[in-house]
């Protein structure tokens, strides 16, 4: 990875493994990385308009959506707010917040 980091939610995508926020040693993060297997290498994607540690991820037609997590590094602020993100545009757009906070959780898509 470019950036170390932990804490940070997790999804497949179109064949992409992309990791999410995070925390370094000193702040929570808001930047994205996506590893291609194809060429073994890992790049920037834009960054989530949240930071987020110990956020959830899932993937739903197409798209990476995270929720919750916390945005403070010391003091936690935990989050119900929402976001996708969208690999053709490369681009995030918050979507509709959860009705209470979440940190530490999972999510997962059935179909």
């Amino acid at each position: 990875m470019n950036s170390k980091r932990n804490q940070c939610a997790v999804a497949v995508c179109n064949g992409y493994l992309y990791a999410l926020g995070g925390a370094d040693d000193s702040a929570n993060l808001s930047s994205v990385e996506r590893f291609d297997p194809r060429k073994n290498r890992w790049e920037e994607v834009a960054s989530m308009q949240y930071k987020r540690k110990s956020a959830a991820a899932a993937v739903l037609d197409g798209r990476v959506y995270v929720m919750g997590g916390t945005d403070n590094f010391v003091n936690a602020n935990y989050l119900s707010s929402a976001e996708r993100y969208d690999p053709e545009t490369n681009r995030w757009e918050l979507v509709a917040p959860m009705s209470s906070a979440r940190f530490r959780s999972s999510a997962v898509v059935a179909s």
